[in-house]
């Protein structure tokens, strides 16, 4: 009798050790992780994660400003480390003329997507 006590009780610890951590919030783990982003800013819902104008880019430049990579790593690890998020990025460029614009967002974007694709 003792035997199968055991036998159970071991079955029933083995099954607790198998099952899967709760889930975190999403919008919790962005709050979490806000103060860890340098340069960045979190939307009061939480739902938004932006960097200020010449964070990232020096006025005009395509190129990331020297040390870019240090801030965009930590969010860069984040997103790593939380796959089940689903996110979506918007990167613009204003002050200059709106082709301009236009097309310096779009080569930052192709820059950043590689940035991130080769992480």
């Amino acid at each position: 009798m003792n035997l199968l006590k055991i036998f159970c009780l071991l079955l029933v610890v083995q099954l607790a050790a198998c099952a899967a951590p709760p889930k975190q919030d999403p919008l919790e783990a962005i709050r979490e992780v806000g103060p860890e982003l340098p340069g960045a800013t979190i939307s009061a819902d939480g739902m938004q994660i932006s960097y200020p104008d010449n964070s990232l880019f020096a006025e005009g430049s395509v190129l990331p400003l020297p040390g870019g990579m240090a801030i965009l790593d930590p969010l860069i690890d984040f997103l790593m480390a939380k796959p089940e998020l689903t996110i979506a990025g918007t990167v613009r460029s204003a002050g200059h003329k709106e082709d301009y614009d236009r097309l310096l967002a779009a080569r930052r974007l192709e820059i950043l997507t590689a940035i991130f694709t080769n992480r």
